[in-house]
């Protein structure tokens, strides 16, 4: 309920920030007025632009022509890809070339003041997504320290929903914790990290009563001594840090 309490609350501007930013992040066309009517221009311009450059190419020998050719996008530029020896009789301005040199990407006469407007049209575009972000900086400028609360708490809330998710996940119970020093009792343990990656994981009991104060583990290489120990210090402490860890009822564990 704390944590709940310290975040913040403010309908009319988040419901200003879901019309103006998508998911991603990317500012939408309803965020502004300006913005949607200049993408809208955009979206028209880009359309006739490759129509017209589609036509273009279809329209020139085809012993210049390059096959399956098609518009593409070169240094920001709409071209299309001709022969290099076509080039003297189509003109325009050469973007870049295909690794064998045989091909070269061209922008034709014919579309460089289209190409103009459209590269005008996106700098427009970006004065005004400049001008939304902006406006939406000053709206949260004043709430910078409740965000930042907001933002902590969320924090929380995230690592205690993981550690709940985690124990209901991997059927884990939760253990009585004693002071250090005291009796040390491991039920039905797994290596927490076999577990989560769905390797074959074998459970363990260890006890330790209070006055045994040396383990002493032996076995074959490879046999899982290391393992075991590990899964000892993982499972202590998950404990410790207030997540369930993977063993049975009657678990003692260290504080």
């Amino acid at each position: 309920a704390f944590l709940r309490e310290a975040m913040l609350r403010a309908p009319d501007i988040e419901d200003r920030l879901d019309r103006s930013l998508d998911g991603s992040g990317r500012v939408t066309d309803a965020a502004s007025k300006p913005l949607k009517t200049v993408r809208s221009e955009l979206k028209s311009q880009r359309a006739g632009l490759v129509k017209r450059l589609e036509q273009f190419a279809r329209r020139l020998p085809s012993r210049i022509q390059v096959a399956d050719a098609s518009v593409t996008v070169r240094n920001g530029r709409y071209c299309i890809p001709i022969r290099r020896e076509g080039l003297r009789e189509v003109g325009g301005v050469v973007h870049d070339e295909s690794a064998t040199h045989q091909t070269v990407f061209v922008e034709p006469p014919t579309a460089i003041e289209a190409m103009n407007r459209l590269v005008e049209l996106d700098r427009r575009e970006a004065r005004e997504v400049l001008a939304v972000l902006r406006a939406l900086t000053d709206l949260l400028r004043p709430l910078r320290e409740s965000l930042t609360w907001s933002v902590d708490a969320l924090i929380q809330l995230d690592a205690l929903f993981a550690v709940a998710r985690y124990g209901l996940l991997h059927g884990g119970t939760r253990p009585r914790l004693v002071p250090t020093g005291a009796d040390y009792s491991v039920i039905g343990g797994q290596h927490p990290l076999l577990l989560a990656s769905g390797a074959a994981s074998v459970p363990f009991d260890l006890t330790l009563a209070l006055d045994e104060t040396v383990l002493l583990v032996s076995g074959p290489n490879a046999g899982g001594k290391t393992v075991l120990l590990k899964a000892i210090g993982l499972l202590s402490a998950m404990a410790q840090s207030g997540i369930i860890p993977p063993v049975g009822p009657g678990t003692v564990l260290p504080w």
